[in-house]
């Protein structure tokens, strides 16, 4: 499949996230565990979610240190594991993705191999957002992020 790179202008976007560090391999399962929570979390404090999300700060493949929440419609204070952090704002390169996440590689590539050709440097961590959510769209093919 060939993916269509778009540059988007984001801007600072407060959010709820629990960190962790976890077998690539078990991704998603520990964001079935994670977003309930946060989304518990949030409720009982008067937040608005917009979207889910997850932020991979470092990928290897036996390990991923990520952070799994939900986007806000403005901040509000984390507590214990759940933190309040930001997305930044910035320039971001943009694909939609569709399917399983063990199938997600050549929508990372098609960034990477734009990145090359525009001759832009990652500027942290990537990150995706999630337009279903995996509670109420169990099926991971028809997940789209």
């Amino acid at each position: 499949m060939t993916y269509q790179v778009e540059l988007k202008k984001l801007e600072q976007q407060p959010v709820l996230a629990i960190h962790r560090d976890v077998p690539v391999a078990q991704i998603p399962e520990v964001m079935q565990q994670a977003i309930p929570a946060v989304f518990a979390y949030a409720a009982s404090h008067g937040g608005v979610p917009k979207l889910v999300y997850a932020r991979y700060y470092d990928v290897r493949p036996e390990k991923a240190s990520m952070d799994i929440g939900m986007i806000l419609d403005g901040a509000i204070a984390g507590e214990g594991e759940v933190e309040a952090k930001n997305l930044p704002a910035g320039d971001a390169a943009c694909v939609l993705y569709v399917g399983p996440y063990e199938a997600m590689e050549p929508a990372y590539r098609a960034i990477e191999d734009w990145m090359k050709a525009n001759r832009r440097e990652p500027a942290g961590g990537a990150w995706e957002l999630y337009l279903s959510d995996p509670q109420s769209e169990p099926d991971p093919s028809e997940m789209a992020d």
